[in-house]
C-alpha cells in the first residue's frame, strides 16, 4: 500500500506528511512518520491489490484507520428475561477485546455491558426473553492487503499535527492545534480573556526532579 522511497521532492509544492502504524506478527507496534517537505524522503503509493481483499485502503493520499471485525472463540446464548450475566469459556483481557451482539445489534463496551473477572459478561440492562446473544473474542484484522507494510495510515497537511500510538488500543491517534470558540461572559468580576475565539495549543512538561 505505502512504500517510502528516498529522493528529492520535485518543485516547491507543499506535500502531505505520511504517518503509519506497522504491526508485526510478534505484536509489536511501530509508528513511522515522514514529512516530504523536510529532508529528501517522499511517499509513493502502491496500486497493488490482492484478490479477495477489500479495496478500502488508501490509494492516493487518503486515510485508512478502520478495521474489519473478525471473531474467534465465539459463544452463543439465549436470554431468559431474568439473567444478565453470561460466563465465557475463555478469559479475555478486557471489554474492548470482545464483540457482543444482542439480537444482532453490537453492544458498546462499558456502556451496554462490562466484564467481571475477565470471564463474566454482565449486561447493564436485563435482556428480554428469547433474544440471541453472540459473544466472541476480536481478532485484529484489517481491510488492507496482507502484503501491505502498514495496517493504519494517515496523511496530514497540518504542520501542527502530531501522531502517537494509543498504548491501550493500539490505534493511531492524531493531535492537532486548532481554533476554539468560547462564549464571552458579560458579567463577571474577573479580568478574564473575553474574546470569542482563540487558539488551543498542545503542551509538553517535565516533572520536577
Amino acid at each position: 500500500m505505502a512504500y517510502l522511497v528516498s529522493h528529492t521532492p520535485a518543485g516547491s509544492v507543499k506535500q502531505k506528511s505520511f504517518n503509519g502504524i506497522r504491526r508485526t506478527k510478534n505484536g509489536m507496534l511501530y509508528l513511522s512518520s515522514v514529512n516530504p517537505n523536510k529532508g529528501n524522503e517522499t511517499i509513493e503509493v502502491s496500486n497493488y491489490f490482492e484478490d479477495g481483499k477489500s479495496d478500502f485502503v488508501g490509494r492516493s493520499e487518503t486515510d485508512y484507520v478502520d478495521e474489519r471485525l473478525e471473531m474467534f472463540d465465539v459463544q452463543y446464548f439465549t436470554s431468559d428475561g431474568s439473567a444478565y450475566q453470561f460466563t465465557l469459556g475463555t478469559p479475555v483481557l478486557n471489554e474492548t477485546r470482545i464483540a457482543l451482539f444482542l439480537d444482532g445489534v453490537q453492544q458498546t463496551p462499558y456502556s451496554d455491558f462490562t466484564l467481571v473477572n475477565n470471564t463474566v459478561v454482565t449486561f447493564t440492562l436485563i435482556p428480554k426473553t428469547g433474544l440471541s446473544i453472540v459473544c466472541g473474542q476480536i481478532d485484529k484484522r484489517y481491510f488492507n492487503n496482507d502484503s501491505d507494510r502498514y495496517q493504519q495510515i494517515n496523511f496530514s497537511e497540518n504542520p501542527t499535527t502530531t501522531f502517537l500510538i494509543n498504548n491501550s488500543s493500539g490505534d493511531l491517534v492524531k493531535r492537532s492545534n486548532a481554533g476554539v470558540t468560547r462564549s464571552a461572559e458579560g458579567t463577571d468580576d474577573f479580568a478574564t480573556f473575553e474574546d470569542t475565539t482563540g487558539s488551543s495549543s498542545t503542551t509538553t512538561y517535565q516533572s520536577a526532579v
